[in-house]
């Protein structure tokens, strides 16, 4: 036979227990107001303009500035901004601030339609290719083929390093 555990002891806590209580008695007034200020009035249709855009932007920025988020606002101030009808295109120079615009993409989108009025604002994000190639996997040379690469560039490079004697080895 096995022996049953007694749990002794009192419980912790003196709160309040809901147990039994109806789901608006555990919810705080605070708690619908938060979801009244987070919803978006399918109603809202105003004129979507660059403008408009961009000061919601700088809201949006000032924001995350007071929360210390630098990385995103760096982001944010870095990437270009493009409007085609009610699609706000963000230009990012690279795939992690991609990434990065995609986590905030929820705040960012209820945002812009908050501040614009026009509950059918959608985002897209553009990943722009560099213009100079540095996407391109490094490689990395030995000392011999780096020397002969600046050889290349600079032919009195090899006249120096046969006066001088050098080994490259």
């Amino acid at each position: 036979p096995v022996a049953k555990k007694v749990v002794s002891g009192k419980l912790r806590g003196g709160g309040v227990k809901l147990a039994g209580k109806s789901k608006s008695l555990s919810e705080t007034v605070n708690s619908e107001l938060d979801h009244k200020e987070n919803e978006v009035d399918e109603s809202w249709k105003e004129e979507v303009t660059i403008e408009k855009i961009k000061a919601a932007l700088v809201l949006f920025i000032d924001i995350h500035k007071k929360a210390k988020r630098v990385s995103l606002v760096s982001t944010l101030t870095m990437c270009e901004l493009e409007l085609k009808g009610n699609v706000v295109i963000f230009n990012v120079l690279n795939a992690l601030q991609e990434v990065q615009l995609n986590d905030e993409r929820t705040d960012l989108l209820f945002h812009f339609r908050k501040n614009v009025k026009n509950s059918l604002i959608e985002l897209s994000i553009n990943v722009i290719p560099s213009e100079d190639g540095d996407d391109a996997p490094k490689t990395f040379l030995t000392d011999k083929e780096r020397y002969m690469d600046m050889v290349k560039k600079n032919p009195s490079l090899d006249v120096l390093r046969k006066r001088l004697d050098l080994d490259l080895g």
